[in-house]
């Protein structure tokens, strides 16, 4: 939902939130009764019905350069129906260091009474693989009513080798597929009540140690692409929308087209073995394809600080509250080796060392188990945010070369990995662009 929504039922408003790229998620259970019938509406105000005193956008908008950016409700709308008490959220974590086994669940109770719980789970093979999984304990739990209880099985043995691991699709096979995994979480409660809920994963491990980055203990150097989503969103196939959900290149195979996962396997054949999904998130979609095909994914917010366009004063709580709620959205997926906080803040004049520890937080907070980076436009000093010490936190530079220029420039950072987040636009689509990306 894009970006302020605020949801009734009969005329009577149950709530309004603010988001980003991310879902809105309303509980009308105290506005419906089971056999009646009623009207929902949704009122969205789009960005430029969110705009500060001083003109700049008070919500993460992705392209402020761009007027066709979604807007309102872009993805579908569902009406879910939830038993009483059930698994709300469940993310899954993994070391292949440690060969262990950790998930969080949170059980959310919406009756009028406490409930006890008890929570099991059983793990199965998404992708090909037979393996003899481990048994997994179960856990009792009393949820206070109309709240919710965050649950924490840790440290379960995961003997089952590297073939049980998620690799990426390097160096490049024809029709590789990833091997993933499955959590089912079962919750019995006390009134003999029971629900299900499933979550897929990879067993991996992306970390950030000293001047390099590692995945499954695997010293990791990425070469890949910027997507930009804003640069398709004017594209009207059979009328102007969001690239991501309209245009058959970001969906599945069709007739005459082969969809993401071509394009996907485009990029891996060109040794491509990371994209940054840039500013506009990418569709659920795409990073399911992206963790069955193995491209790793640089997840990034829709915060940037390139044309002074976003509030982050007044609109503080807005950044910080979408870039949790990406990480929310995302955390499951293996592909997703690392997140980007914010594009080119130095250009912001309004960033500051405070703003990028609140996203910081934010991030790592809802997640914890990847890197972070901030991405840096042209000729911001890198060492800008001196008390950013985190072990797994960078910071990559833009364009060290110049724009539109093809060179060895490097801009370093003792004791943090070294890279460049932007390279070689506006040349990127032209014919020398191509050839460069092809044998950079």
């Amino acid at each position: 939902m894009n970006h302020q929504a605020t949801l009734s039922v009969d005329g009577r408003v149950v709530a309004t939130q603010t988001t980003a790229f991310t879902p809105s998620k309303f509980d009308i259970s105290a506005y419906a009764a089971p056999g009646t019938t009623h009207t929902i509406s949704v009122d969205v105000k789009g960005r430029g019905a969110l705009k500060a005193s001083n003109g700049r956008y008070l919500v993460p908008d992705a392209a402020e350069w761009s007027e066709a950016v979604p807007q309102g409700i872009y993805r579908s709308a569902f009406l879910r129906v939830y038993p009483a008490v059930y698994v709300s959220d469940t993310f899954v974590r993994t070391s292949v260091a440690n060969q262990t086994l950790g998930y969080d669940m949170w059980v959310t109770n919406t009756s009028t009474s406490a409930r006890s719980v008890t929570l099991t789970g059983e793990l199965s093979s998404d992708g090909g693989g037979t393996f003899s999984y481990p048994a997994l304990p179960s856990r009792t739990v009393t949820v206070g009513a109309r709240s919710t209880a965050k649950v924490t099985v840790d440290s379960v043995a995961w003997n089952l080798g590297s073939a049980s691991y998620w690799w990426p699709n390097v160096p490049y096979r024809s029709g590789y597929r990833a091997q993933l995994h499955r959590l089912k979480v079962h919750a019995a409660t006390d009134d003999g009540r029971t629900s299900e809920a499933t979550y897929r994963f990879g067993f991996r491990e992306a970390t950030q140690n000293g001047e390099y980055y590692y995945l499954n203990g695997v010293r990791a150097n990425f070469r890949g692409d910027n997507l930009q989503g804003a640069d398709y969103d004017r594209i009207n196939n059979g009328g102007k929308g969001d690239a991501y959900d309209t245009l058959p290149g970001f969906l599945p195979p069709s007739a005459g087209n082969g969809g993401w996962p071509q394009a996907v396997d485009n990029y891996q054949r060109l040794n491509y073995n990371v994209v940054r999904v840039h500013q506009e998130p990418a569709s659920p979609y795409m990073l399911d394809v992206a963790d069955e095909m193995g491209l790793m994914i640089i997840d990034e917010v829709a915060i940037r600080g390139s044309q002074s366009g976003q509030d982050w004063i007044t609109g503080h709580d807005n950044m910080v509250n979408h870039a949790r709620a990406l990480v929310l959205r995302d955390r499951n997926h293996p592909a997703v080796i690392r997140w980007s906080q914010n594009n080119e803040p130095n250009q912001s004049g309004q960033d500051s060392e405070q703003f990028e520890k609140d996203l910081y937080a934010a991030m790592n907070g809802a997640d914890g188990t990847r890197p972070i980076i901030v991405e840096l436009g042209v000729g911001a000093n890198p060492n800008m945010y001196p008390g950013m010490t985190y072990a797994n936190f960078a910071v990559i530079s833009h364009y060290v070369d110049g724009f539109g220029r093809y060179g060895e420039g490097l801009i370093t950072v003792n004791g943090r990995p070294d890279g460049e987040g932007e390279f070689i636009w506006p040349a990127c689509n032209n014919k020398q662009g191509f050839e460069w990306f092809a044998t950079a």
